[in-house]
């Protein structure tokens, strides 16, 4: 028997920051951005240097490409550091959480890869795969296969848990 569905209750322990949806980092005033909640310990410091104009850093670069310069893809979705709880009303077998890459035209497929090994392949133009969760901390990346690219487009692994 379940429960009535709600909200969970808000942890005094978070903290709300406005997160770039590109780069997963605190955005700027130029960036697309959302509201998202971190322990203190794991909120994101450094400014988005997608749209700041800064140095991107590894796993966010520019590289050159088919005669112009493109952004590398960027897993948008886990953000690093997220601590993610499995939800007491709901199934664990039935428990997903979606990985998200960004990446500058649609993909002819994307490998996700969790802790090293390859969980999923999605198709063309699909940039969104539906992992299900299991408890623990875990690393996610993605190799993303586009048209005009001799080799996949690699994201930056990206740490996060499960409770």
């Amino acid at each position: 028997r379940y429960e009535q569905a709600g909200p969970l209750p808000l942890s005094p322990r978070l903290r709300r920051a406005t997160i770039c949806t590109a780069s997963g980092v605190i955005a700027t005033s130029r960036c697309p951005a959302t509201q998202e909640w971190f322990r203190a310990e794991h909120l994101p410091r450094r400014p988005c240097p997608l749209h700041s104009g800064a140095d991107p850093g590894p796993g966010m670069a520019r590289a050159h490409h088919g005669g112009g310069e493109v952004p590398r893809a960027v897993l948008r979705r886990p953000t690093p550091g997220l601590d993610l709880a499995m939800d007491p009303r709901i199934p664990d077998a039935l428990e997903r959480f979606e990985f998200e890459v960004s990446v500058h035209q649609p993909p002819d497929r994307v490998e996700w890869y969790v802790d090293g090994r390859r969980a999923a392949v999605t198709g063309p133009a699909t940039t969104r795969f539906a992992w299900k969760l299991a408890r623990g901390s875990h690393r996610v990346r993605a190799r993303v296969h586009l048209a005009d690219a001799p080799v996949p487009v690699a994201t930056a692994e990206v740490p996060f848990r499960v409770r």
